[in-house]
């Protein structure tokens, strides 16, 4: 009975050892939620194509610090949308173009503009410029850093364009979880407070 036991506490340790190693073990993408604003059909009929520049001066999302709780991680991002509801969609796994292209069509969607695949001289462009968007890892703190630009042009003399930007902190508790908080809290918080009623007005459309 007794070595029975031991061999029962020794399961449970290695079991434990191989739970908190798959917990503190990263995935190859990064999760990333994404809260909606309410819907409405403000600008329901207006349709644009979407362009996307990557302006940044560093490529790379996670700072050599950051990637030591990222360490298999391959550059795509699993997109989680929010509603008014508070239910989650898994929508699909994004390069970091792909996924500010879902962000903004979703967010444009959310206020009845459609987004068209074909581009065509009588509909507008809408474009978005990227100029920083990463994760940091300083002084047991994940720092999240985004800024970009967006453009709606019409014709090449009517151009509106408004810039965006955030920074977030969060205090590292146990792995990355927290990260992932912290980068979805921003990225919405970007995304909804995008003016798309100033583009539109100052774009004259």
């Amino acid at each position: 009975m007794r070595l029975e036991y031991r061999g029962i506490k020794v399961f449970v340790i290695f079991a434990l050892i191989g739970i908190w190693v798959g917990a503190c073990s990263s995935g190859s993408y990064i999760n990333l939620r994404y809260q909606l604003p309410p819907a409405s059909d403000q600008f329901k009929g207006r349709t644009v194509f979407l362009e996307f520049k990557d302006m940044r001066t560093d490529k790379d999302f996670l700072s050599e610090t950051a990637k030591k709780d990222f360490e298999n991680f391959a550059g795509l991002f699993s997109l989680h949308l929010s509603n008014e509801n508070m239910t989650d969609e898994l929508v699909g796994g994004f390069n970091v173009e792909t996924l500010f292209k879902e962000a903004l069509k979703r967010r444009l969607g959310s206020v009845g503009v459609d987004v068209t695949d074909e581009r065509t001289k009588d509909i507008p462009v809408m474009e978005l410029v990227l100029n920083k968007f990463s994760l940091d890892y300083r002084k047991r703190k994940w720092i999240t850093d985004i800024s970009f630009q967006v453009r709606l042009i019409k014709e090449k003399s009517k151009i509106a364009t408004e810039t965006v930007s955030g920074t977030s902190e969060s205090v590292k508790i146990w792995g990355w979880k927290n990260a992932e908080k912290n980068l979805g809290e921003i990225f919405t918080d970007c995304f909804n407070k995008l003016n798309i009623e100033k583009l539109f007005q100052q774009a004259g459309l």
